[in-house]
């Protein structure tokens, strides 16, 4: 719903722009183009790449569907990580500085209200399984360091001598902060 609020905004800035605020981003329109351009290129891939792999779950929600595949192995919310910057992008692309601050503070604001509702959600979908993979998945950004801690502390593990294996765990944690 904000999302579409959002866009009937940008679209009624065009046709009815405000006239104290109609500060113009750059005095040449292609710079903001250009900048545009560049954002609304890899964010509109990262979308695309989370509808495609989120499937039918994309518009039709169920407790069923299983959505940890593809780019939601890495991104627990590829399609919000896409969706978000077009805002800006769009804002560009109308030169207008007022509608790039508007949408920059829509972006800050709205992503993590929109990422807490939908994790809420999932989490009453899928119970455990979401917490399990919200643990390591990054909600934006790939956890790729926490996938080499845990590959560094079942290395460290495997080389210790076994035992009832508690001794190797306390072990394991200290040669881990050690080495980091």
């Amino acid at each position: 719903m904000c999302e579409f609020i959002m866009i009937i905004n940008m679209i009624l800035w065009i046709w009815f722009p405000v006239p104290n605020l109609a500060w113009a981003f750059h005095p040449n329109p292609v710079v903001g183009e250009v900048i545009a351009f560049a954002i609304a290129v890899p964010s509109s891939a990262i979308l695309m790449k989370g509808v495609k792999d989120a499937g039918k779950e994309t518009m039709q929600p169920s407790k069923t569907t299983k959505i940890f595949g593809g780019i939601y192995q890495h991104i627990g919310h590829p399609q919000t990580l896409g969706e978000m910057p077009l805002f800006i992008a769009v804002a560009l692309f109308i030169n207008s500085l007022f509608l790039v601050l508007w949408a920059t503070l829509f972006v800050i604001l709205g992503t993590p209200i929109l990422v807490y509702y939908e994790e809420k959600d999932l989490v009453k979908r899928f119970g455990n399984a979401y917490l399990e993979y919200r643990r390591r998945t990054g909600a934006l950004i790939p956890k790729f360091w926490k996938k080499k801690t845990e590959q560094r502390l079942a290395q460290i593990v495997r080389r210790l001598p076994q035992n009832d294996g508690s001794i190797n765990r306390v072990n394991a944690t200290v040669e881990l902060s050690i080495a980091h």
